[in-house]
């Protein structure tokens, strides 16, 4: 919908990939936008938490993300140089570096105490599965 100079969006219930096209007019000049976007359903993480993602700018410290019990939250560090060079990259390669910093979480996260070969073997199924995702 839109009202005046601002426009909401609603998505569905599906997920999926959209696609936004703006086209904007004032008197003879004209501009143009667009952007895609994903569509995801919040789900619940293991044990009935939700998963939440919080920045933290920690450039002084060498962690990438790290799970937060106390919280139910994955932080991860915006001041890492990891991070800093796939924002640089670009959105795309941003989403697929966050993407591998929830999965390594969730593995560690459920996979405690098992072998590490194994845990490894889970990380990779995760991994494969977000990138169907993305």
């Amino acid at each position: 919908t839109a009202e005046g100079p601002t426009a909401t969006l609603l998505a569905g219930d599906e997920e999926g990939e959209g696609r936004l096209s703006v086209t904007a007019h004032q008197g003879s000049a004209v501009a143009q936008a667009e952007a895609r976007f994903l569509v995801l359903q919040v789900k619940k993480a293991a044990r009935g938490h939700k998963l939440l993602l919080e920045p933290v700018n920690r450039p002084e410290e060498p962690w990438r993300s790290r799970w937060a019990p106390s919280r139910s939250v994955i932080e991860y560090n915006i001041g890492h140089a990891n991070y800093i060079q796939a924002k640089l990259r670009g959105k795309k390669n941003l989403l697929r570096y966050v993407a591998l910093l929830v999965a390594k979480e969730l593995v560690l996260h459920n996979f405690s105490g098992v072998p590490q070969p194994l845990v490894l073997e889970r990380m990779v199924e995760v991994v494969s599965a977000l990138q169907q995702r993305l």
